[in-house]
């Protein structure tokens, strides 16, 4: 079974209550109705995220499932004919894409037994996922590390690395939490999934980084977006707190590997680099700290920093946790897109909140009609219609 629980609040709502919405109600600046015409705004774009089936509000999810998805009739009495590993497994080697592979029972019209479909779309990150190991502890696995996303596909959509399946846990309730978030941004907005790996010739901004093999995080220090070398560095040959300088115009420090999340209460030193709330990398900006016993407000944004235990710019944002080298290297790991909402999605929900607006009493006199192009043509022509299993 799978359910979902909203873990955060969107940062900005897709129509400003102030900017647009009030304007498009004809009402004045000031008016005193501002309260009323944002809560109008927040409740239609909730009415049309359940009629659209799409998230139009970036925001945080948790998705509880009840183990990982395991191969079709795994537990019929007719598994053990199949011996116990399964040689016809799909994702053992490769497949030939012409003719296509035929479609039997076992494979239920999917290529991969094992995918999971996230129930919110567009994703746009997935911070990680923890599930209860067979010694009934908590495990945690990366994305891009440990299990590969789909951000292309409608809904988003988690396998295992080729040629694996997912790990043994305990079947029982809600032993699989799946972190991520999805949703579209207000205004338009580039979406980049990359992994941090050195490429010849990368744009790399200041405060970026790059994972070497030894999982060593190697910040770029110089000011403004530089341009790496043409030859990579041998950074694995560096020890912790080491610079390399000269790669093309960039300029690399070495932070250590990322230590985990961030615990309250603790005594830390340089070098150090957690995840926080947010799956973002935050480096500790000073020699040394005793982090609070409330977790701070975190910055989002590379390059800026966070007070902690009422230290000013304790903590130094490095932007998204992205893993290293994909593992194995025979999976798409890069996407870019642009996650602005679509304007006649905002457009939607200004006419669902005039609709409110201006009609408070749930009657109506004569005939009820419809205007051509409105509020129903917008739902119709964008909704996700999937029929498809969701567990």
């Amino acid at each position: 079974m799978s359910s979902i629980l909203e873990i955060s609040l969107p940062a900005v709502e897709p129509v400003d209550p102030v900017a647009e919405l009030t304007p498009f109600l004809k009402q004045p600046a000031g008016t005193p109705d501002g309260v009323l015409i944002k809560t109008l705004g927040i409740a239609a774009r909730r009415q049309l995220e359940d009629m659209l089936g799409l998230t139009l509000a970036n925001r945080n999810f948790c998705q509880y499932e009840d183990g990982f998805p395991f191969f079709p009739y795994f537990q019929s009495p007719y598994a053990p004919l199949f011996g116990a590993a399964f040689p016809f497994y799909f994702g053992y080697g490769p497949i030939a894409s012409y003719p296509y592979p035929a479609i039997g029972g076992l494979q239920n019209q999917m290529v991969s037994p094992f995918e999971k479909r996230l129930l919110r779309t567009p994703v746009t990150a997935v911070q990680k996922i923890l599930y209860v190991n067979t010694n009934g502890g908590t495990t945690q696995l990366t994305a891009g590390v440990d299990f590969v996303v789909d951000y292309s596909s409608q809904p988003g959509r988690l396998t295992p690395l080729p040629g694996q399946r997912w790990p043994v846990g305990i079947v029982g309730v809600n032993t699989v939490q799946i972190f991520f978030s999805a949703g579209y941004q207000a205004t338009s907005q580039q979406f980049v999934i990359e992994p941090a790996v050195w490429e010849e010739e990368l744009q790399v901004p200041q405060c970026a980084y790059i994972i070497d093999a030894n999982d060593n995080l190697w910040v770029q220090t110089t000011a403004g977006t530089q341009t790496t070398g043409t030859a990579r560095p041998d950074f694995e040959a560096a020890a912790v707190g080491a610079t390399i300088s000269g790669d093309g115009s960039c300029n690399w420090k070495n932070y250590g590997p990322c230590v985990g999340p961030w615990v309250a209460n603790q005594a830390l030193q340089q070098p150090t680099i957690i995840f926080d709330a947010n799956n973002n990398l935050q480096l500790l900006n000073v020699a040394e700290l005793t982090t609070a016993a409330t977790a701070p407000t975190w910055a989002t944004a590379r390059g800026v920093t966070s007070s902690d235990n009422s230290i000013s710019g304790a903590w130094l944002c490095l932007g998204p946790n992205q893993p290293g080298a994909q593992n194995p290297p025979n999976e798409i790991t890069s996407y870019t897109g642009d996650i602005g909402i679509p304007e006649q999605f905002k457009i939607g929900i200004m006419m669902l909140a005039a609709h409110w607006y201006y009609n408070r009493e749930p009657v109506t006199m004569g005939n009820a009609g419809s205007v051509p192009f409105g509020l129903e043509a917008i739902i119709q022509s964008n909704r996700v219609m999937d029929f498809g299993p969701l567990s």
